[in-house]
């Protein structure tokens, strides 16, 4: 009897425990399952944030990658630049010298313009105290050359060239049109390979 009586208080100790702790187990579910909530709520976000993260770090590598591309580009556009430039200079230093070079020669033109109208001049002078005449009887026409027969004398054979002048009864003519046995005046100048020929007249022809 005496030992029902502790277990009476004991076993009601313990219905009362489990009634409260029945009672506060109803009374915590909401809360977990809004604790459960939150935190997978949080999880998503946190995912959504690390996404976003991986996006952001990409646009940074391309923004990198493009700066690169814009940096090689005007790396390539300043030395590109500076080849121009020094192109430049360059040709500004032919054109320099070629001003430089025009004025030198005109110079000289200027300088030895006078020295060669007067050498000109003096061999102009010296041909035309050398020239000397001779008349006589054509006795050969030859390719190049005619032979005169003077009134005194030897024959003279006279070289004929591009140059030299012929007239024919008053009127300019050829060689070829030289006859033999005409009479003839032949003016020219002597040199190392004989009597040239300047000017031949004939004053008659055969006909």
């Amino acid at each position: 009897m005496t030992e029902l009586k502790h277990i009476l208080p004991c076993a009601g100790f313990l219905l009362v425990i489990g009634a409260c702790a029945g009672s506060a187990k109803q009374s915590a579910s909401p809360q977990m399952r809004e604790v459960a909530v939150a935190q997978e709520r949080s999880q998503q976000n946190l995912a959504q944030a690390e996404e976003a993260q991986k996006d952001a770090t990409k646009a940074t590598e391309r923004a990198a990658a493009a700066q690169a591309v814009v940096q090689r580009d005007q790396d390539k556009l300043s030395y590109d630049q500076q080849i121009a430039r020094q192109e430049q200079a360059k040709a500004q230093q032919a054109q320099y010298r070629a001003r430089q070079e025009t004025q030198q020669a005109t110079r000289e033109t200027q300088q030895e313009q006078p020295k060669a109208s007067r050498m000109l001049g003096a061999e102009t002078q010296r041909v035309a105290k050398g020239v000397q005449t001779a008349d006589g009887l054509v006795m050969q026409r030859r390719p190049g050359e005619v032979v005169i027969q003077p009134s005194n004398g030897n024959p003279m054979t006279f070289a004929i060239s591009k140059t030299t002048k012929v007239r024919v009864e008053g009127r300019e003519s050829s060689a070829d049109r030289i006859q033999e046995g005409v009479e003839a005046r032949v003016a020219y100048i002597p040199s190392r390979k004989g009597p040239m020929a300047i000017s031949i007249v004939v004053e008659g022809a055969n006909h």
